[in-house]
């Protein structure tokens, strides 16, 4: 299966996955204190915690509202270091388990897949055909002619 096919759409699973992280903790968790929050007059304002990572091909900025900052800079990491193991493994042109999968599936070769790849690969497959082929993440090919296979941004060059 061409690389770009996971690679898209592992991009709309990572999105809905870091949703389930940062939130889901905060829905067992009790009101909170006044000691998260700074008050400007009659107005409560809660405290914000950013960071911004760069992952496949794009930045990726996420903002917590009102956990404490030790707790907020934990899922902040956390968040960083799966997107960076996901961007490793899931690599479309560098050294991935997706451009292991490509060479082997070019050499008639098996290869065994991380549990999570086998299920990004089904989701890629299910979603093109929902949309009738106008999600297409088999565009490998494409991408390469266009010159967007590359790390060196911005593409300049001509085709």
């Amino acid at each position: 299966m061409p690389c770009w096919k996971s690679f898209i759409f592992k991009l709309e699973s990572v999105l809905l996955g870091l949703i389930v992280l940062l939130f889901l903790p905060a829905c067992d968790r009790p009101p909170e204190s006044a000691s998260n929050r700074t008050s400007h007059g009659s107005a409560t304002v809660s405290t914000q915690h950013s960071a911004t990572f760069i992952a496949f091909g794009t930045t990726v900025s996420i903002t917590l509202d009102g956990l404490e900052s030790e707790q907020a800079n934990d899922l902040l990491t956390t968040s960083n270091q799966m997107l960076m193991d996901w961007h490793h493994r899931w690599h479309p042109w560098q050294t991935s388990e997706i451009t292991r999968l490509n060479d082997a599936i070019a050499q008639g070769q098996g290869l065994s897949l991380e549990v999570d790849t086998v299920d990004l690969l089904r989701a890629a497959s299910a979603l093109s055909s929902r949309s009738e082929g106008h999600f297409n993440p088999a565009i490998g090919g494409l991408v390469s002619l266009w010159g967007f296979d590359t790390d060196d941004y911005p593409v300049t060059s001509a085709l």
